[in-house]
């Protein structure tokens, strides 16, 4: 391939702009990275909590983590009913239903981070949001752990809870509530990682321009047989096409 199909190759690439992918996390909560929030062990098999998530920024939805502990630590793994990802309802009530994880297993460890919702298939998760779009993740327990000081629940990180973002479902009501009326004293530990996307914008026209001078006065260098040399001599500059002699030839 010539230098000059180089350099215009290079110059359409220069040209167009790009997509640069950078995850973030989406949550209500206060914990701090790798730090601990209180256990809410007070759920029944059945029973459901969820947090209403804003994503700040444009990408699609990779994973959901949620924070799962016991009070004193080294609980087995529990697998509960389901994690469900819904589109924003009218709170405290979920609206449509975007995905969902049936028998997630939530280790006693802290964060459980869930990217794929069809493991059997190996199905990332992968929705689409707009900046400012809230989603609703909610978790079902399968396993009461209520009145067991033992048994590992969702977290909440035990500074104040507000509303309008914790939801629970409770039985025997089976219906949606804001949690904390209900006596929930933090915010869950439930979060969103959202990819987003972050345009790359194209380079400008002088950097697309010198660089196919550059291209293009390499090629005549290296390529030998032609090069140009731009004439001043009369105010303007001039390009003047040279030809190298032939092998054993000097010009006089």
């Amino acid at each position: 391939m010539g230098f000059r199909a180089i350099a215009a190759i290079v110059l359409l690439a220069a040209h167009a702009p790009g997509v640069r992918a950078a995850e973030i996390t989406v949550q209500n909560d206060s914990v701090p990275g790798g730090g601990a929030g209180t256990p809410v062990a007070t759920f029944l098999a059945g029973e459901r909590v969820s947090a209403w998530l804003t994503t700040p920024v444009a990408g699609d939805l990779v994973a959901v983590q949620i924070d799962w502990r016991s009070q004193f630590g080294g609980a087995p793994s529990s697998i509960e009913m389901a994690i469900t990802v819904h589109a924003v309802g009218v709170f405290p009530t979920p609206g449509a239903t975007l995905a969902t994880l049936t028998g997630p297993t939530l280790s006693d460890t802290g964060i459980n981070e869930f990217r794929l919702f069809d493991p059997a298939m190996g199905t990332p998760l992968q929705i689409p949001l707009v900046a400012g779009q809230t989603i609703v993740v909610a978790l079902e327990f399968l396993n009461t752990n209520s009145g067991n000081p033992f048994a590992p629940s969702v977290v909440s990180d035990g500074d104040g809870c507000q509303p309008g973002l914790n939801g629970v479902y409770p039985l025997p009501a089976a219906a949606w509530s804001d949690a904390c009326p209900l006596g929930v004293v933090g915010d869950f530990v439930i979060r969103a990682v959202v990819d987003e996307a972050v345009p790359v914008p194209a380079a400008g026209a002088a950097a697309r321009w010198l660089l196919a001078a550059l291209l293009l006065g390499l090629g005549g260098a290296v390529g030998g047989r032609r090069f140009r040399r731009i004439d001043y001599a009369h105010g303007s500059p001039r390009a003047t096409r040279h030809r190298r002699p032939p092998h054993g030839h000097r010009n006089r």
